[in-house]
């Protein structure tokens, strides 16, 4: 509904016209008259209607400011519907944001305000694009307003109306229109405000238009300008400087940088405004928002610095920025760094960005020219900047040299200011006011010869202009020029030092070691330097004019002349070929075919190659040599692996696929420790981690050859170095299965020749205390009865039977071969037992003992036995070396703990260890006639043993000042293995036990007998295992003496058959036996678990035999 004054304004009374109209409907039926009065009615609205949008138009076009518009909109919806209040708003989606521009209520205009777009009448008609209408609205209980999008804060509203101002599918605002009357907004007033609303969104959509070519009016200047001022200055600081203060004021930003590449860094070579501080300072390529401008080539956005990843820190401490756009400065060679604007009110966008980097192309090409004006006058200090202008004056030139077309910078370049057109005009009389000599006539050039013409014209007014001219394909020519007469002295600079680059060129061209060859587009030869003529063995005079191809070998010639082809086309090539020289050797020539471009025009082909002959003589020996390696280490009888720094094998020889029974092929990638037996895996692994550091090492191992079985190798492991880096191992492999095996019946024999060696003194040892036992019997036999007496002479008895025990069990342990056995020790102990088999032999040999064994020291894990062993060698190598000795004879054995090992010093003071056998002293050899060595092994073994064991043995003698001998064993805990839990002993170990006692020996069956009967037990005996098989059958004992070695039946068979048919009786038996570490019987024992009593054996272990064992429930 349109308000009253806007009716009386739009259609002003027609009384005359009214009252024809009423007599007219006066002669119309009543229903006819109704009908027409209605359409003269609508009539009537639908002219005021056009004539306010015809008024509103001009209105909102008769400016293009947007907020001036949307003023005059709400003026207009104002004059057009009546209501209370209008409010005109701009609506950012994304951002959820209404910003009012314009709010009228009555007569008062509210101030504009932001607030977020809610889901009421605002929300809903800017997210549908249509409008909405509420006719009873209430803020707050309505559903459309409970958002927050209250149009009148404070005030009531009945009735509002909002419309979307769209252009194309484009929001550009809402109108919105509320009155206090319900039915204010009726289907005639939205269609008047749709039409306003429709008409304002063009009249926005041009403004906006007008204000983008506007901005694109204004950057275009000021890139233009831009341009201009650095073609007028070529010094890189006066030219950054210039464009970071362009860059600023286009960007309305706080502070711009230019920072160029400096191999792994960015230099901040100038920095203006809020950054500064930044001028000079260096930041890495790869640490840094910049850097990663440079790496990647795309420009970065950033409207919050402090949350961005990758920023350099210090820099950003050093000048805090908030804000910033940085792009790359792109040239043809590539990125050589970044500029980048910093902070402003606003945020940046990708339209500031695209705007940056159109300024970063122009700042790219005035930095290289710059850069390259910097190092022609450091270089020469000849070379002056002679760039031209970006503004330069062109003509098309006919063949009559009339001017047929030409820019606006041509016409102000000319000396007449009357002239308001060149065409059809002369152009030297135009352009310069005289023709110039014919001689330096470009013009005149490039219309004859066809050719680039370029020369310094002077004017008839006194001004030199630099022309330009090239021949137009269509006929004529294009001319460019421009005043240089404040550059005349630049001119002639830039021609004194192009003259000293053509000395320098020539200079080069002579004195190249490489073939320089320039070739016409003809094919032929036009200029080759002293190397060419030395290589093809021809003076220059007959190769210029010459074809290539025909110095080329027959076989080469058609890759040649495609690849010359190619490169008169314009496309770079590289290839190989032979020449042929005049006395028919031949050559290799890696050649290098460049196109020779005079102003964008291809003219020749540049070759530049080099003599590979020698080369590629040198790579044929390496590779005869390489061949030969292979050959080489295809045909070692040893097995010789490379792997790479995991383990992984990476080449095998034959030798190794002979010895594993795998081909290389299964083997690649494989870890090496799968061809290694589990025990020495560990071990190897050292090995291969120390030549991965650079050391070379040794060792013996145990393989796994093709049937599974464990073999010797004594491994040698070399580091592989590659440029200065370990890149693998290699393993050199020999089998010396067949040597351990030969060793070790060395071994053998020669404990067969220690026993031999010692028997005389230990038959003597023997001897003296079985004579004492003989002779203390007799007297005790003879003598009257003395208690005390008898005492003394028995308790004799009996230590020296145990003395002969000894002795006995320490030959025993020299002679017999047996398997390893670890347990914990104490090596005093050891080194006890074993002096004591050579005690009394020393004694004889006048040599005096030093003992100093303390037995407190830690005990280590080891074989007693084989300890024993290598410490007897130590001792009878130094009995033999005092033998004989005219001096003191003195042998000192001291123990001691030093940090983790236990250290043996074993010193003599005989006459000393020669120094040509201290090299193989250790080294096993022929056993020499007097047997002073002991078959010639005894150090070898003891060295071997005591190595077993983790340890080290070192000597050290001057002749004349004897030997001492220093043996180191770690100190070593046991494993973690569970032992077995001993049988609680008995309280009463005197119980009454019925005891079986089986034994082929008489004397020991009656001393066992009477030993347990007087310990109030019953005992029952058995001669061999027959009888003692009827024995368990006919009764069963609580124990059982059972002797392993017996006539008839054994007592290990008779075990045997307890164990299949009794197990109850096993854990009962009390093994007896003479030979504990016997091949046959060590098993047997170990594999029962029985308790062992050791011939010969005390009472006393017999009655911690029978309280150990458990007792038997009946």
């Amino acid at each position: 509904m349109l308000p009253a004054d806007v009716r009386d304004r739009a259609t002003p009374p027609d009384l005359p016209e009214r009252d024809e109209l009423a007599s007219l409907l006066a002669a119309l039926p009543p229903a006819s008259a109704e009908r027409v009065r209605a359409l003269v009615e609508r009539g009537r609205r639908h002219e005021r209607r056009l004539q306010l949008l015809q008024q509103a138009a001009g209105s909102l076009a008769r400016t293009l400011d947007e907020d001036d518009i949307l003023v005059e909109l709400a003026r207009v919806v104002r004059r057009a519907v009546a209501c209370e209040g209008v409010m005109v708003a701009r609506v950012d989606l994304d951002r959820a944001l209404v910003e009012v521009v314009h709010h009228v209520v009555d007569d008062a205009i509210l101030p504009p305000r932001a607030m977020p777009l809610g889901s009421g009448p605002v929300g809903q008609a800017a997210r549908s694009g249509t409008p909405v209408h509420v006719a009873a609205y209430a803020s707050g209980r309505l559903a459309l307003s409970e958002a927050g999008d209250v149009l009148v804060d404070g005030l009531a509203a009945a009735a509002v109306l909002v419309v979307p101002m769209m252009h194309g599918r484009r929001l550009l605002g809402v109108v919105a229109l509320h009155d206090l009357r319900e039915d204010a907004f009726g289907v005639e007033a939205r269609e008047v405000v749709a039409m306003l609303v429709r008409h304002a969104a063009g009249a926005l959509s041009n403004a906006q238009l007008f204000a983008e070519s506007e901005r694109e009016r204004r950057q275009s200047e000021a890139m233009a300008e831009i341009a201009r001022a650095v073609g007028e200055s070529l010094k890189m600081g006066e030219v950054l400087r210039l464009i970071l203060r362009h860059a600023i004021a286009l960007l309305q930003a706080e502070g711009a940088t230019v920072a160029l590449r400096e191999g792994d860094y960015l230099h901040f070579v100038s920095a203006l405004g809020s950054t500064e501080l930044l001028s000079g300072v260096h930041v890495p390529v790869s640490g840094s928002l910049c850097g990663r401008v440079v790496t990647s080539g795309v420009a970065v956005v950033s409207n919050d610095m402090h949350a961005e990843t990758g920023v350099h820190r210090p820099t950003l401490r050093l000048v805090s920025t908030r804000k910033s756009v940085i792009v790359p400065l792109m040239t043809a060679r590539g990125i050589l760094g970044v500029i980048g604007v910093y902070d402003r009110e606003a945020d940046f966008t990708t339209d500031d960005a695209r705007v940056l980097q159109r300024l970063a192309d122009q700042v790219a090409v005035a930095v290289v020219n710059a850069r390259l004006y910097e190092e022609v006058r450091e270089a020469t200090r000849e070379w002056s900047a002679a760039f031209e202008s970006i503004g330069l004056g062109m003509c098309l030139v006919d063949d009559e040299q009339r001017i047929t077309r030409s820019n606006g910078r041509a016409l102000q370049l000319t000396a007449d200011d009357a002239l308001l057109t060149l065409m059809g005009r002369p152009f030297h009389e135009t352009v310069l006011g005289a023709r110039p000599d014919p001689s330096h006539d470009p013009l005149a050039r490039a219309l004859a010869d066809g050719v680039h013409a370029r020369a310094a014209c002077e004017t008839a007014d006194g001004r030199w202009f630099d022309v330009l001219a090239v021949p137009h394909p269509n006929g004529g020519a294009i001319v460019t020029f421009d005043d240089v007469s404040a550059q005349r002295s630049i001119w002639d600079r830039y021609r004194d030092a192009a003259s000293a680059s053509e000395a320098r060129y020539r200079h080069l061209f002579e004195r190249a070691t490489d073939v320089v060859v320039t070739v016409g587009m003809t094919g032929a030869i036009t200029s080759a330097n002293p190397a060419a003529c030395e290589v093809f063995d021809a003076p220059g005079e007959l190769l210029l004019g010459r074809a290539f191809h025909p110095l080329v070998a027959p076989a080469d010639v058609d890759r040649v002349v495609a690849a010359l082809g190619e490169a008169r086309q314009g496309g770079a090539q590289e290839f190989e070929c032979q020449i042929v020289r005049r006395n028919g050797a031949t050559r290799t020539l890696d050649v290098s075919a460049t196109p020779i471009r005079e102003e964008q025009a291809i003219v020749g082909v540049l070759l530049v190659a080099r003599d590979m002959t020698a080369d590629r003589a040198r790579a044929d020996v390496l590779q005869r040599s390489e061949a030969r390696y292979a050959l080489l280490v295809e045909a070692a009888s040893d097995a010789i692996f490379t792997v790479d720094e995991e383990g992984n094998f990476t080449s095998v020889n034959r030798a190794f696929e002979a010895a594993t029974g795998h081909g290389r092929d299964a083997v690649a990638g494989q870890h090496f420790s799968l061809m290694l037996d589990p025990r020495d895996r560990e071990a190897t692994w050292e090995l291969f981690v120390a030549a991965l550091h650079g050391h070379r090492g040794s060792r013996e191992v145990r393989y796994l050859d093709a049937a599974g079985r464990a073999r010797w190798g004594s491994l040698v492991a070399s580091p592989i170095v590659e440029r200065g880096r370990v890149t693998g191992v290699m393993g050199v492999v020999r089998d010396v299965t067949a040597e351990k095996r030969l060793l070790d019946e060395l071994l053998r024999r020669e404990r067969l020749a220690s026993v031999g060696h010692l028997l005389g003194g230990v038959a003597h040892e023997i001897n003296n205390p079985l004579s004492a036992v003989l002779a203390f019997s007799e007297l005790l036999l003879e003598s009257s009865a003395d208690e005390r007496r008898t005492h003394e002479g028995l308790v004799t008895i009996r230590e020296e039977a145990r003395r002969a025990s000894r002795i006995v069990r320490n030959l025993l342990d020299l002679a017999r071969e047996r398997p390893v056995q670890r347990a914990p020790l104490r090596l005093a102990d050891v080194v006890a037992n074993a002096l004591a088999v050579r005690r009394y032999a020393l004694g004889v040999a006048g040599v005096a003992l030093d003992e100093d064994l303390p037995t407190d020291l830690p005990t280590t894990y080891g074989d007693a036995g084989r300890l024993q062993q290598a410490v007897l060698h130590l001792i009878t190598r130094a009995e033999h070396a005092l033998r004989g000795w005219g001096g003191e004879r003195r042998l000192s054995l001291q123990l001691s703990r030093v940090a983790d090992a236990l250290v043996l010093v074993v010193r003599n003071t005989g006459p000393g260890i020669a120094a040509t056998e201290m090299e193989h002293l250790f080294s096993p050899r022929i056993p020499s006639r007097d047997g002073a060595d002991l078959a010639g092994l005894g150090l070898a073994v003891a060295e071997g043993i005591i190595r077993e064991h983790g340890g080290r043995v070192h000597v050290d003698s001057t002749p004349g000042e004897g030997a001492t001998f220093v043996v180191q064993l770690p100190i070593v805990a046991p494993p973690d293995e569970a032992a077995p839990a001993a049988p609680a002993p008995r309280e009463d170990g005197r119980a009454l036990l019925d005891v079986l006692v089986i034994d082929d020996e008489p004397t020991i069956r009656a001393a066992l007998k009477r030993a347990l009967e007087s310990l109030g037990h019953r005992v029952s005996l058995a001669a061999d295992g027959e009888e003692g098989r009827r024995a368990l059958a006919e009764s069963d004992f609580d124990r059982i003496l059972l002797d392993l070695r017996m006539p008839r039946l054994g007592g290990a068979a008779l075990l045997a058959e307890l164990r299949e048919r009794r197990p109850e009786l096993v854990s009962r038996v009390i093994i007896l036996t003479g030979d504990l570490e016997g091949e046959d019987t060590h098993p047997i024992v170990r594999e029962s678990g029985c308790l062992t009593l050791h011939k010969p054996f005390a009472l006393e272990d017999v009655r911690q035999a029978l309280v150990a064992t458990p007792i038997p429930h009946r």
